[in-house]
C-alpha cells in the first residue's frame, strides 16, 4: 500500500504545470514588495491567482537587456530559466535596452530574437510568450521625491518604439504575446499603479497578473484535460499554443 501511495503522490505532482518569468526589474518587483501585505511582482500574484495550483518561478534581474549592454542571456538566473523545463514561459526585455544611450532597434531585435530562441530550445514542448512592457509615464512620477521623479535614464522610445520592437520580434519569432503595456493603461498610463515613471508598484504588479492571468490559464488548459478523450480536447479560441506533454 505505501508502494502504491508514493506512486501516487508523485504523479499528482508531476501534474503540476510550471510557469516561468524572466526579464528585468519589472519582472523582478522592483518597488513592489511590501512588509505585510501579499504579492510583491506580478509573477507572485500570478501564484496566488491559481491558488497553488500551478507553480510559478520569477527568473527576473533588475536592469538586464536584450542586447549586450548587460544582457540577460549572461546571469544565472537565465541559466536557471533555461534548465527549468518550463510548461509556459514569459520573457519580457527591453525597458533598458530603451535607455537614450543604448537604444539601438536593429540590435535589439536581433538580439532578443536569438535569446528567445534559445529559451524556446532549452524546453521545446512548452510555450514562449512574449510580453511587452509596460507603458513610461514620463518625468513626472507619482510621488513628489527626486528619487522617484527618476526616469532611469529612459524615455518616451518605449511608449512610441519599444512596444512594435517587441511585437515584431514575437511575430518573427512565431509567438504570441502578452500585452503589459496595455495592462497598465497604455497610452494613458494609470499613475496610481506605478512607483515612479517606470516601475509599477504593487497594485500595478497586480493589474499585470490579473491581465496576463486567462492568457497563460488557456495554455494551461491541457493539463485539466489531459484524460480526456482525443476528440474532447479543443483548442481556446483565438490562441494559439503548442501541445503540451507530461514531463518524463
Amino acid at each position: 500500500m505505501a508502494s502504491v501511495l508514493l506512486v501516487v503522490a508523485t504523479t499528482a505532482a508531476a501534474e503540476v504545470p510550471r510557469v516561468v518569468c524572466g526579464g528585468d526589474s519589472i519582472t523582478f518587483g522592483w518597488h513592489g514588495h511590501i512588509p505585510g501585505e501579499p504579492g510583491g511582482s506580478y509573477p507572485l500574484w500570478l501564484e496566488l491567482l491559481w491558488q497553488g495550483n500551478v507553480s510559478v518561478s520569477n527568473f527576473g534581474v533588475s536592469g538586464v537587456t536584450a542586447t549586450a549592454n548587460r544582457a540577460y542571456r549572461l546571469t544565472r538566473e537565465f541559466g536557471m530559466l533555461l534548465e527549468s523545463r518550463f510548461d509556459v514561459a514569459v520573457v519580457m526585455l527591453g525597458t533598458n535596452d530603451a535607455k537614450r544611450k543604448l537604444w539601438n532597434e536593429d540590435e535589439y531585435v536581433e538580439s532578443y530574437l536569438a535569446l528567445l530562441r534559445l529559451v524556446a530550445n532549452s524546453s521545446p514542448r512548452g510555450t514562449l510568450l512574449v510580453g511587452l512592457p509596460p507603458p513610461y509615464l514620463g518625468p513626472v512620477a507619482p510621488q513628489a521625491t527626486p528619487f522617484t521623479r527618476s526616469t532611469w535614464g529612459v524615455n518616451s522610445t518605449i511608449n512610441e518604439l519599444l512596444r512594435n520592437a517587441a511585437a515584431r520580434v514575437a511575430t518573427l519569432a512565431g509567438m504570441q504575446t502578452i500585452d503589459f503595456f496595455a495592462s497598465l493603461g497604455g497610452a494613458n498610463a494609470d499613475r496610481a499603479l506605478y512607483h515612479d515613471a517606470i516601475h509599477p508598484n504593487n497594485r500595478g504588479y497586480k493589474a499585470m497578473a490579473t491581465y496576463a492571468f486567462p492568457i497563460l490559464s488557456a495554455f494551461l488548459q491541457p493539463f485539466s484535460l489531459r484524460h480526456a478523450t482525443p476528440k474532447s480536447r479543443r483548442r481556446p479560441y483565438g490562441v494559439r499554443k503548442r501541445r503540451m506533454a507530461p514531463r518524463q
